[in-house]
């Protein structure tokens, strides 16, 4: 069980009056590192981490995450921890 980071995107685009949730992303910002969320994994997967940055999808390589080809490891487990797309900063 537990909240989907869809629902909680969707919420956040709601209350700040943003037309489309699809064109932004949620991001742990773990300082220095920023993480992408994958909308299919619980809050509970942040683990209690409550750092989130609501980017732009087009401006994500901006803030130094990067959308890109190289995935660095994959979960079915919805709870499981975020996946790191590519992190940099």
């Amino acid at each position: 069980g537990g909240m989907y980071m869809a629902e909680v995107l969707d919420a956040v685009c709601q209350k700040r009056k943003l037309n489309d949730p699809k064109d932004y992303a949620l991001v742990l910002d773990l300082k220095p590192v920023k993480l992408f969320i994958p909308l299919d994994r619980t809050v509970k997967s942040l683990q209690g981490k409550r750092n989130l940055m609501l980017i732009k999808k087009s401006m994500l390589q901006t803030y130094g995450v990067d959308m890109g080809k190289r995935i660095m490891g994959r979960s079915t487990d919805p709870n499981g921890k975020p996946v790191v797309f590519k992190v940099y900063w």
